[in-house]
């Protein structure tokens, strides 16, 4: 019997792997290649690997700077929106007050005529508060007080006081001075109004009403005492001529005083001309005029004639420490931010860079800080175009007040 060929055992499955493992390596049939270790796939060297996007800070920041830019943006439109908007509308209400200036001049000599003394104190009385004042009013409140004096019922008789009888003489006359002029300040042309005289009223008691003027100066009543020293004068301006015009004085200068004191300047001003047709301004009255001049001129020019502005407001904060000198202050800093801002419009940021530094030199805050830093990059990343207009040219919107 021959002998079988003997077939060596091949270890099963469910042996355990360190038997196993051995005569798996010593298996002359598994490739040399297939023993090596594979490395794993898509993994590059370090020194291989390409470098990382940009980080969640750098995300962050540049979309911060692209809100920021599209916030002053906004901003910037909506300053020359709003500055553009305030120049048409001193524009269009400089005009509005010239013409409703030269209707009210026109119609004095009819109110005249009419004898219609109420209506003429109204036109009066909006005509002297204007700012700035109206050349040539003053020549007119004393005809109109003699026409309302001459309205009244004569006064009764009293036991002191007895009317004096009517004169069988000519009848006397008031001048009515009517401006023959416009207002030099607005442009306006002249008027041409003729001058018209007032039949003076008979049987007033000339010596009672100085007593009522003397009784309102002793009140403090000065308004009253103006009104009615104004009737007599208007009624025979020779009557106790230097008591009168004493008074006068005295209530004038005081009236006066007291409209600056309660922000009245343009009918306190008003009232200095008229004072001194009868004698010497009182101490520091004459440079109380003088201030709310300067006062009154920066007010008319704010926001339509920035310079013109500017020059005055400068002046009267030169005055020192008084009664516009903090009022002034603000003035002046609105003004040269606004300056700015029209510079601004135009995109002159490098010319609106100073407007805002001298807004900074009045006032240290506000605005003007957030401003000028926009203003300063905006001036440094410029690029130019076309002609550049003069550094010292203002803003092409602005032009002098009444030239608009």
């Amino acid at each position: 019997m021959r002998d079988q060929p003997v077939t060596p055992e091949v270890p099963s499955r469910s042996q355990p792997d360190a038997a196993f493992a051995p005569r798996a390596q010593a298996n002359p049939a598994i490739p040399e290649a297939f023993r090596e270790p594979i490395p794993p796939p898509n993994v590059l060297p370090p020194d291989q690997r390409p470098a990382g996007g940009p980080g969640c800070l750098m995300i962050g920041l540049f979309g911060g700077a692209s809100v920021l830019l599209a916030v002053i943006i906004v901003a910037l439109a909506g300053a020359a929106g709003w500055t553009a908007g305030q120049r048409e509308a001193n524009r269009y209400a400089t005009a509005t007050r010239s013409a409703s200036i030269s209707e009210q001049l026109t119609r004095i000599p009819a109110d005249v005529a009419n004898r219609n003394p109420e209506l003429l104190r109204l036109r009066l009385e909006f005509l002297v508060t204007l700012t700035p004042g109206v050349a040539g009013v003053s020549g007119v409140v004393s005809t109109a007080t003699a026409l309302r004096m001459e309205l009244q019922p004569p006064p009764s008789a009293t036991p002191s006081l007895t009317a004096r009888p009517a004169a069988a003489t000519a009848t006397p006359t008031v001048a009515l001075i009517v401006p023959s002029t416009g207002l030099p300040s607005t442009g306006l042309p002249s008027t041409g109004l003729p001058a018209t005289r007032l039949p003076a009223a008979a049987g007033f008691d000339l010596d009672a009403l100085l007593a009522e003027a003397q009784a309102a100066i002793t009140a403090g009543e000065w308004d009253e005492a103006v009104t009615t020293l104004d009737a007599i004068i208007g009624l025979d301006d020779t009557f106790q001529r230097e008591t009168v015009r004493g008074l006068m004085s005295e209530a004038l200068n005081t009236y006066a005083l007291r409209l600056y004191q309660e922000g009245q300047p343009a009918r306190a001003n008003t009232l200095v001309d008229r004072a001194r047709e009868f004698g010497p301004l009182d101490e520091g009255l004459a440079f109380e005029q003088y201030a709310a001049t300067l006062y009154l001129n920066a007010t008319a020019a704010f926001g339509a004639d920035p310079n013109r502005a500017i020059r005055a407001l400068n002046e009267l904060i030169g005055l020192g420490e008084g009664r516009y000198y903090q009022e002034a202050r603000q003035m002046l800093y609105d003004q040269y931010v606004a300056y700015g801002d029209a510079f601004v419009a135009e995109g002159r940021h490098c010319q609106a860079v100073p407007q805002y530094r001298n807004a900074l030199g009045v006032l240290a805050s506000g605005p003007a800080n957030g401003k000028l830093s926009t203003a300063q990059t905006l001036c440094a990343n410029a690029t130019p175009t076309g002609v550049a207009p003069p550094p010292d040219a203002g803003p092409s919107d602005f032009a002098p007040l009444g030239q608009g």
